[in-house]
C-alpha cells in the first residue's frame, strides 16, 4: 500500500515533532560525519540563514576557499562572511585557516568562519586567537550551536533544508 505524497509528508512531520518533543537528541560528531560534504554545507547554510543572514552556496568545486557566503545588510550589522566547511574525521589543520584568511583578505570579506565537524588542531586554535578575522566553530560547540538555532531535531530536517535552499536559488 502506498500513501499520497501529502500523507507521507504529514507522517514525516509528525515523526519529527515526536522526536523533538519526547526523544533525547543523541547527535554526536559522528552524526555530522555521516553527512556528505555537500549536505554538511547545506546544513551550515541553513544555520546561518536561521541567524538572519542571506546565504549563497558556492559551486561544489573551484569555490575559491569558501563554501557559503553569508551576508547581513542590516544597518549597524553589515557584514560579509566566507564560511569554509570541513567535514573531516580528524581535526582541521592550520593550512585551512591560513587559506581562509587569504580568501577573505583578497575578496575584502568581513570575516571568515571555519567549520570543523571534529574540531581543530592546537596550531589552528592558536592561529585563530591571533587573527580576529577568523572564527572557529567545531565539535561539541557546533552541535550545541545547531541545537540552539535549528532546534534539537535539525538532523531529521536536513532534506527539508536542502529543498528550501534550492528553491531559494542555492542550486549549485
Amino acid at each position: 500500500m502506498t500513501l499520497p505524497d501529502i500523507s507521507m509528508n504529514g507522517l514525516y512531520d509528525a515523526q519529527v515533532l515526536i522526536r523533538a518533543r519526547y526523544l533525547q537528541n543523541d547527535y554526536s560528531v559522528d552524526t555530522l560525519l555521516s553527512l556528505s560534504p555537500r549536505e554538511f554545507e547545506y546544513l551550515i547554510a541553513k544555520l546561518y540563514k536561521s541567524l538572519g543572514y542571506n546565504v549563497q552556496l558556492t559551486p561544489p568545486s573551484n569555490d575559491g576557499g569558501k563554501d557559503v557566503v553569508a551576508e547581513n545588510q542590516e544597518i549597524g550589522r553589515k557584514e560579509r562572511l566566507f564560511i569554509e566547511c570541513k567535514r573531516y574525521k580528524k581535526n582541521v589543520g592550520i593550512e585551512k585557516a591560513r587559506a581562509l584568511v587569504g580568501s577573505i583578505t583578497h575578496a575584502k570579506a568581513t570575516k571568515g568562519v571555519l567549520i570543523g565537524a571534529k574540531g581543530f588542531t592546537r596550531a589552528t586554535i592558536n592561529f585563530a586567537k591571533e587573527n580576529p578575522s577568523v572564527e572557529l566553530i567545531g565539535g561539541q560547540e557546533l552541535l550545541h550551536f545547531l541545537d540552539e538555532n535549528l532546534g534539537k531535531n535539525w538532523f531529521d530536517l536536513i532534506p527539508k533544508y536542502i529543498k528550501e535552499l534550492k528553491e531559494d536559488g542555492n542550486n549549485h
